[in-house]
Formats: C-alpha cells, sequence, structure tokens
C-alpha cells in the first residue's frame, strides 16, 4: 500500500502588547479588568520551552476567555527569576 503524508502547518495569529509596571501582577490583572471590561483570572502555569536550556520554563499568567469572539487574552509576567520568556528581548520584564 502507498504511504501518503500529509503536511500541515497551523497558522497562529496573535498580537502582543507590553505593558512596564511595577504592580504585582494580581494588582495589574485588578486595573487591566477594571480598564477594559473584562475578567482575567490567575490561570494554570504557562509553560515556554527554552532550546538553548533543554528545559521547561514556567511563567504566572492570567486568562481571559472570550467564548463569542474565541478570543484568548493573556497576562503574563515575563521574568521568573533568571528566566525570560522572549530572551532575545532583554529590556521586556
Amino acid at each position: 500500500m502507498k504511504k501518503h503524508t500529509l503536511s500541515f502547518k497551523p497558522e497562529i495569529n496573535f498580537s502582543v502588547i507590553g505593558i512596564v509596571s511595577n504592580a504585582a501582577e494580581y494588582k495589574l490583572a485588578f486595573e487591566v479588568n477594571t480598564a477594559v471590561k473584562i475578567s482575567l483570572d490567575k490561570s494554570e502555569t504557562l509553560l515556554s520551552f527554552a532550546p538553548k536550556k533543554k528545559k521547561n520554563e514556567s511563567y504566572e499568567a492570567y486568562l481571559f476567555i472570550e467564548e463569542t469572539e474565541r478570543l484568548r487574552y493573556y497576562l503574563v509576567k515575563t521574568k521568573q527569576g533568571s528566566n525570560l520568556l522572549f530572551p532575545d528581548y532583554k529590556q521586556i520584564d
């Protein structure tokens, strides 16, 4: 029997907005909720793979899911200890 291979590249469409703040995550989540009228709630830890270190790093996150538009909003602390979510952009923490 002839073997067929299906090739699939999922489209990932997202936007990133950076917020610089000295506030704790829960306070920032509250302020964003109030200003934008959404409900960011603390979610399970968001994981990111770090290929150079060959280990998973975890980052705290708040999540809001808008069912009607099928959108997800994340508020993520991009620096956990010495780990950076975006290591190429060290000025973002």
